[in-house]
């Protein structure tokens, strides 16, 4: 249609709406994993079945307890079903978060964020997303700021306005008060007042609590070109 381009790739099946000039993109499927395989629905049902675990948070690296350790139980539960794809490649290693940006940098997947304000549409399903340092403000974002990358998480959900654009989203991610808080699938708030993003000029800039955006990846699923 006129408001829907679909591209198609070997390895994945990509569409691009564009309702009123808005461009997101989408991975649905990724083929090689079967013709009924939906990544999103399952993203969604790792995240559900690991917050159901309930497996608070600590930051002890050999336990994968902490931010970017939770981020590796998910991959090494998506490769499950995506290890038959030929020249796809997860970050399976155990790593801190800003070796994890690292990790898609030298793949060509990492993004710089040095205007998070208007930046909100490049969140999609299944983004990876950096946060720097808590309290610090970073004007203009460069590579070497990852790293500096103080927390990650999964995108899982993603709501729009009427026009397409996107206004929140949910990460799945560890966080919180060591060994008391347990990962979750959550709404990131500012400052402690639920539901409301941090704002800059009266727009939402996507922060998580103080911790600035400062970069994504735009799926999980990295593919060699």
């Amino acid at each position: 249609t006129a408001d829907m381009t679909v591209l198609q790739f070997p390895d994945r099946n990509v569409e691009i709406a564009r309702p009123n000039q808005v461009i997101t993109i989408r991975f649905p499927l990724l083929a090689c994993a079967g013709p009924d395989y939906d990544f999103e629905s399952e993203l969604m049902d790792i995240a559900k079945d690991l917050e159901a675990q309930k497996i608070t948070y600590n930051m002890d690296p050999n336990q994968r307890r902490d931010c970017s350790g939770m981020f590796n139980r998910v991959v090494e539960q998506l490769n499950v079903k995506l290890s038959v794809c030929e020249g796809l490649m997860l970050p399976l290693e155990r790593s801190r978060s800003s070796a994890l940006g690292g990790w898609y940098r030298t793949r060509g997947n990492f993004e710089l964020i040095d205007d998070p304000v208007n930046s909100g549409n490049k969140i999609q399903i299944g983004s990876v997303m950096f946060f720097g340092r808590p309290g610090k403000s970073y004007e203009t974002v460069t590579m070497e700021d990852i790293g500096t990358i103080f927390h990650i998480g999964i995108v899982v959900a993603v709501q729009r306005d009427d026009a397409g654009n996107v206004t929140s989203y949910h990460l799945f991610h560890a966080h919180g008060d060591e060994n008391v808080t347990p990962a979750d699938i959550e709404k990131p708030a500012n400052w402690g007042d639920s539901g409301k993003f941090m704002k800059r000029e009266d727009r939402m800039s996507f922060e998580y609590a103080t911790e600035q955006w400062i970069g994504i990846a735009p799926h999980v699923a990295s593919f060699r070109s």
